[in-house]
């Protein structure tokens, strides 16, 4: 008889160790990571704990139909706590896991090797302003090339987004297509600036 309890405080000690967790939400204050709505109370839910910056972070919660898991999850007993669900209940998860499993191979499916090699810009590289002294880069002429030919050749998107590794010198490579945007584009000039500058 001990050694059948010693058996169950085993497994249950091998549970708290899996990285993906199911029970019932015992009261309605968590929210879904996935979808940002609220879990109800005795709703069923997936929770881990995701790293951050190499550790464990906060646990997060998500609705079972929104649950995505590791590539290694491929069956209920594998996530802590589903011995304890209603038979109904582990059956939705069984079919969850499966069809998570079958979101994420249609995403890899779906990148195309050519669409992550990056693709230089075609248009003209524009000449540095006068009143700029600092010598830019190549990379930080093609930058401020590229916002110019945004802002004037594309006049139905007008801008974009410049983002980059850390380091690079966004705001020295904005200057001089801010400078030349300003002084040479009427509409610039009536309406201002057309950027905001969020520095951190």
């Amino acid at each position: 008889m001990v050694h059948a309890n010693s058996s169950d405080d085993d497994d249950e000690e091998e549970e708290e160790d899996r990285p993906f967790h199911v029970d019932y939400a015992p009261s309605s204050r968590a929210t879904c990571r996935r979808c940002d709505e609220i879990i109800e109370k005795h709703a069923l839910r997936v929770s881990h704990v995701p790293l951050f910056r190499g550790k464990p972070g906060f646990r997060v919660y998500r609705h079972v139909a929104c649950a995505t898991f590791a590539d290694d999850i491929v069956d209920v007993t594998q996530i802590g706590g589903s011995r304890t669900l209603e038979p109904a209940d582990r059956q939705v998860l069984a079919l969850r896991i499966d069809a998570a499993r079958q979101e994420q191979d249609q995403e890899n499916q779906a990148l195309e090797p050519d669409e992550l090699v990056p693709v230089a810009f075609q248009g003209d590289m524009r000449k540095l302003p006068k009143g700029l002294t600092a010598a830019l880069l190549p990379f930080q002429v093609e930058g401020a090339s590229w916002m110019y030919h945004q802002e004037t050749q594309k006049p139905e998107i007008r801008g974009g987004i410049l983002a980059d590794e850390m380091g690079m010198v966004r705001l020295v490579c904005r200057l001089p297509c801010h400078g030349k945007l300003y002084c040479a584009v009427p509409a610039v000039r009536r309406s201002g600036p057309p950027n905001v500058f969020c520095l951190t």
